[in-house]
């Protein structure tokens, strides 16, 4: 873990996803489909404000989407944060993302 400039805090950034076109394997086959789905997510980021901490967060998990979402242009997802804490206590940016099927 990085130590963090001094001036900062920690703070943790649950965000939401809407709209996501992600590549699933079909139950019946080993098939890949297309489904879209949405998701919730928490990163951990090191920031003097809310602002710049909403700013890194999403930063990072558009970073990470790239690998998995297949929009195209004309079909872009959509970002939301949910929420923003502080931490007293340094942790790890976080991974991962918790999937739901998004039937808009």
């Amino acid at each position: 873990m990085k130590e963090k400039p001094s001036g900062t805090k920690t703070f943790g950034v649950m965000i939401s996803g809407t709209g996501c076109l992600v590549k699933v394997e079909s139950e019946w086959s080993t098939k890949q489909e297309v489904q879209r789905a949405g998701f919730f997510t928490t990163r951990f980021v090191a920031a003097s404000s809310v602002d710049e901490a909403v700013e890194k967060a999403m930063r990072i998990v558009a970073e990470d989407l790239e690998s998995i979402v297949v929009n195209g242009a004309d079909q872009p997802y959509e970002l939301e944060v949910e929420q923003v804490y502080e931490y007293l206590a340094e942790r790890d940016v976080g991974a991962g993302f918790t999937w739901y099927p998004d039937g808009e």
